[in-house]
């Protein structure tokens, strides 16, 4: 029947932050805000906005710096989050859920983002979500075994001393009917969460800002899938080590690269220069 037809469109991820060198004063604080990744969206027919989680740095030393994670995927006949819902995305979009409509893949968002692929309504073939490098892909029109779209790719950085991607898209879910298509979509690089074939979407790797992965089923198959959830976001500082004051909060991982001392975030806390 239609109301367990098709599958929810997976969270958009966490937004992570790059930013140019900031001067913070002695004994002053930056405050660290991790978002999270937002929660699979359900099928079928749902409306709500669904966004990663903001990201922010803090201080009374400048401007503060905050950004919105991305767009949650498309469910069943249900078109992703438009950009105009995206606020400085920082995070990756989810995949989109299977289903014979406008299925769409969520949007990355406008900082260095990119929007989701289409689907294809006529081979029931969902896209994928968009990841910061790339734009997600549309699916496959072509024959029986057409493909969902996958994940447009993330984008390396290295600020902590070694190369890590980030903010990939999530892919499409599969409709999992024998004459539709044969192949989920798979997560872009940087963290994005595959789609679902007769299940849920997987969910974005945390702390990478990864959109989740649509779900898939067809009118046969389970009720009530959920896509993949978006992965958390992550606040990376740089720090030269003479400078470094070691009064932290909240726990981050502290490294060492070159000259700098790195902390990375996964929650939220808190540097004093």
């Amino acid at each position: 029947s239609g109301s367990n037809y098709g599958g929810g469109g997976g969270g958009g991820g966490g937004a992570m932050i790059k930013t140019s060198a900031q001067t913070v004063n002695a004994g002053n604080a930056i405050t660290v805000t991790v978002g999270d990744g937002a929660p699979g969206r359900p099928q079928p027919f749902v409306t709500e906005k669904v966004l990663g989680g903001t990201s922010s740095l803090a201080s009374a030393d400048f401007t503060t710096v905050s950004m919105t994670g991305g767009g949650g995927g498309g469910s069943h006949n249900e078109t992703g989050r438009p950009s105009s819902d995206i606020l400085d995305g920082g995070g990756s979009g989810g995949g989109a859920g299977t289903g014979g409509g406008a299925t769409k893949g969520g949007d990355a968002g406008s900082d260095g983002g990119n929007n989701g692929g289409d689907s294809v309504a006529t081979t029931y073939t969902s896209a994928g979500g968009g990841g910061e490098g790339a734009v997600g892909v549309n699916g496959s029109p072509s024959g029986p075994n057409a493909a969902c779209g996958n994940g447009g790719a993330g984008t390396a950085d290295s600020i902590t001393g070694s190369s890590v991607t980030y903010a990939g898209g999530g892919g499409g879910g599969r409709d999992s009917a024998p004459f539709r298509s044969m192949v989920a979509g798979s997560g872009g690089s940087g963290g994005g969460g595959a789609g679902g074939s007769n299940a849920v979407g997987t969910a974005g790797t945390a702390n990478t800002g990864g959109g989740g992965g649509g779900s898939g089923t067809n009118s046969n198959g389970p009720t009530g899938l959920v896509g993949g959830a978006g992965g958390k976001g992550v606040v990376i500082l740089s720090v030269p080590t003479a400078n470094y004051s070691s009064t932290v909060t909240g726990s981050p991982t502290v490294t060492t690269s070159g000259a700098n001392t790195i902390l990375t975030f996964t929650s939220s806390g808190s540097y004093t220069a």
